[in-house]
């Protein structure tokens, strides 16, 4: 049963990444996750950064891996059972980023996974 809630939640967000972000209404994002996704992006969905800590950085929010599956775990936005290999097609998702992005900064301190970005847009 947990088997097929993950496979059929990653047949719901994995969608082709530029349509998917197409569906994403920028006008309804948050200011401060708009501006997250100005600074650290430019609004790509495709784009892959080797940061200076030697991670790769990925999509419109530029999470690394572990971020990723660990707040959306921790938040519920990600099934437990989600595998490493599954979080690596569910991480160019902007709907998922969005969502874990915003569960994130309702944290205390909560931008400073996006400090330099945070600090350039004043959202810090």
């Amino acid at each position: 049963m947990k088997l097929a809630i993950v496979l059929v939640f990653l047949f719901i967000c994995s969608t082709h990444y530029a349509e998917a972000f197409e569906n994403l209404a920028l006008a309804d994002l948050p200011d401060d996750i708009y501006k997250l996704c100005d600074c650290e992006s430019d609004f790509n969905p495709n784009v892959r950064v080797l940061d200076t800590n030697g991670y790769y950085s990925y999509g419109i929010l530029q999470f690394q891996l572990y971020t990723f599956i660990n707040y959306g775990k921790k938040h519920g936005i990600l099934p437990k059972e989600l595998t490493e290999n599954e979080a690596r097609i569910l991480i160019y998702n902007p709907h998922v980023q969005v969502a874990i992005a915003k569960e994130i900064l309702k944290e205390p301190k909560g931008y400073r996974h996006w400090l330099n970005c945070a600090i350039k847009k004043g959202i810090a």
